[in-house]
């Protein structure tokens, strides 16, 4: 790379500076399609959207992300493993007990976008579900109402 090269690139990054690391999911409001897919049932599939309000400093560690296609036997159960790198966010949902549900994600994060996939073990059963998660940033998170 030649001087001149490197000192203009040095004054673009001066005057546009990046607001987002490449990878991170930004805070705010997403419009999430969403489908789950269940083996040879083809016909059952279902697909709806739902909207989630993403926050990087969720307690959890996971944004705020979870399973959108309703499973009770998991919407209690703690979200554990996370790990986030380079765009990738993995972790595990582990409820407690023998025979208890699981499942497991991974996502591929963009500044405004996400992909994700899960793969869910219901407590007891002999089947894996696939969950699949499309989400783009559609606005801010809407504001808590007053008390």
């Amino acid at each position: 790379m030649t001087v001149r090269v490197r000192v203009a690139a040095c004054a673009l990054a001066c005057v546009y500076p990046l607001t987002c690391e490449a990878g991170t999911l930004r805070d705010g409001f997403y419009e999430v399609a969403v489908s789950l897919e269940m083996g040879v049932l083809e016909d059952l599939n279902a697909r709806k959207t739902e909207h989630v309000c993403v926050k990087a400093s969720a307690p959890d560690g996971a944004h705020g992300l979870f399973l959108l296609t309703g499973f009770q036997q998991l919407a209690n159960c703690p979200v554990k493993n996370v790990v986030e790198t380079s765009g990738k966010l993995s972790f595990d949902i582990i409820c407690d007990g023998i025979d208890a549900g699981r499942a497991s994600a991974t996502y591929t994060l963009e500044p405004d976008a996400f992909e994700g996939r899960f793969s869910i073990r219901m407590g007891g059963k002999n089947m894996t579900m696939r969950e699949a998660q499309s989400g783009k940033r559609v606005g801010e998170c809407p504001s808590a109402p007053a008390e």
